[in-house]
């Protein structure tokens, strides 16, 4: 995320039903402010989230007692594979954490010959490597 960047929606909008952003927030919120926002609200369950994991398979099972999603999953660094059963699941996919470049004609020529000079946005921080440009 860049600096200085703010979000789209007001932040009582995007609060939590049953943790409200801090008195004094601004309308907009830094992105900052949502981060610290969110890592505070994770913490209760910080040790349930899985990083550099691949979801291998995700199955609804259910028996006389009632359903829990079955969840494979590979660990990315050590190969591992296992199994879990949970209440339930949550589809956090990142989609937006790696660059997606169009096709277009002579861009990959483009980029080999002048590799600093092509610039996806997710890379983007400030806009000091432009100045003067």
């Amino acid at each position: 995320m860049y600096e200085g960047l703010e979000s789209n929606l007001p932040h009582v909008l995007m609060q939590f039903s049953d943790a409200p952003f801090p008195k004094g927030t601004q309308l907009f919120a830094s992105r900052e402010n949502v981060m610290e926002y969110l890592e505070n609200y994770a913490q209760e369950v910080n040790h349930l989230i899985s990083f550099n994991h691949e979801v291998i398979d995700v199955a609804l099972k259910r028996d006389k007692k009632g359903q829990t999603w079955e969840v494979a999953v590979r660990n990315l660094d050590t190969n591992e594979t296992q199994v879990e059963s949970f209440d339930a699941v949550i589809v956090a996919n990142g989609h937006c954490d790696w660059p997606l470049l169009p096709d277009v004609e002579g861009l990959d020529e483009w980029s080999r010959a002048f590799p600093p000079s092509l610039h996806h946005s997710v890379s983007y921080k400030n806009a000091l490597p432009f100045m003067g440009k």
